[in-house]
C-alpha cells in the first residue's frame, strides 16, 4: 500500500512540475500543427493543462506499478514494461482527453479560460469532450510504451533518471509525432467534420500536406519531451524518495 500511494503522489507531482515548466512549448507545438501562426511564448490554457497533470500522470504510473506487480512472476522481464506501459497509457488517456479537448482548444483561440466546457457542451454536447480519443490512445499506448521500455532499458547503464527520462522521452516524442498531429487536429475540429477518424485524417493530411505534414511541431515536441522527460522522471524518483 506504501508503494502505491508512493507511486500515486509522486508520479502527480512530477507531471505537474512537467507540464507547468514547459507549457509555452506545448502551446507552440499545438500551433504549429494546427497551422496557424506562432507570435509568443503564451500560458493560454494552462489551467486545464495543470488540472490534468496530477490524476493523469498519478493513474499511470499507479497503473503501471500496480501491472508490474501484479504480472512480474507470470512474464518475462523483458516483455513486463512493455505490457505494463499498454495498461497505463490507456487507463491514463481515458481520464486525459476531456482536460486535452479544453486545453488544445483555448490553445488555438477558439475558446478563453473557464468558458471553454460550456461551448463545447453548448456546440457538440458531452461526446465533445471526447474527440479524438481514439487518436490519444493510438498516441499514449505507444509513446508510453517506448518511453518506459527506453527507460528501463536506461536505468540498467546506472546513470541517472535525469538522463534516463530526456533520452527516453526523446525516442518516445520522434516515433509518435505524426499521431499527435492528428489528435491535435481532430481535437481541434470543434463537430466540422474536416477531420473523421484516425485513419481519414492521416489521409486527409498527407493528401493535402504531404509527408511533412505528418510530422508538423515534431523538432519542438522531440526539444519539449526530451526536457519534459529529464523532469519528469528526475522529479518522480525525488518525490517517490520523500
Amino acid at each position: 500500500m506504501e508503494s502505491a500511494v508512493s507511486n500515486f503522489l509522486a508520479g502527480g507531482l512530477a507531471g505537474c512540475v512537467t507540464d507547468f515548466t514547459l507549457y509555452p512549448l506545448d502551446v507552440c507545438k499545438t500551433l504549429v500543427q494546427a497551422k496557424m501562426p506562432v507570435s509568443k511564448y503564451s500560458y493560454k490554457g494552462v489551467f486545464w493543462a495543470l488540472s490534468s497533470s496530477f490524476p493523469c500522470a498519478a493513474t499511470f504510473f499507479s497503473s503501471y506499478y500496480f501491472a508490474k506487480q501484479c504480472l512480474d512472476s507470470y512474464l518475462p522481464q523483458s516483455l513486463l514494461p512493455f505490457v505494463c506501459a499498454v495498461f497505463g497509457g490507456a487507463t491514463s488517456a481515458v481520464i486525459r482527453n476531456p482536460f486535452e479537448v479544453c486545453k488544445q482548444q483555448v490553445q488555438a483561440g477558439y475558446h478563453t479560460g473557464y468558458s471553454v466546457p460550456v461551448a463545447i457542451l453548448r456546440t457538440q454536447g458531452f461526446k465533445g469532450f471526447f474527440a479524438g480519443l481514439g487518436s490519444l490512445v493510438f498516441r499514449e499506448v505507444p509513446f508510453d510504451v517506448v518511453q518506459m521500455v527506453s527507460y528501463e532499458v536506461m536505468k540498467t547503464f546506472q546513470t541517472n533518471a535525469w538522463m534516463d527520462g530526456a533520452v527516453a522521452g526523446g525516442i518516445a516524442a520522434l516515433v509518435t509525432t505524426p499521431i499527435d498531429v492528428v489528435k491535435t487536429r481532430l481535437m481541434l475540429d470543434s463537430g466540422k467534420g474536416h477531420y473523421r477518424g484516425v485513419l481519414q485524417s492521416f489521409q486527409k493530411i498527407l493528401k493535402e500536406e504531404g509527408f511533412c505534414g505528418v510530422w508538423k511541431g515534431g523538432l519542438i515536441r522531440v526539444v519539449y519531451t526530451c526536457i519534459g522527460g529529464a523532469i519528469f522522471f528526475g522529479s518522480f524518483e525525488f518525490f517517490k524518495t520523500y
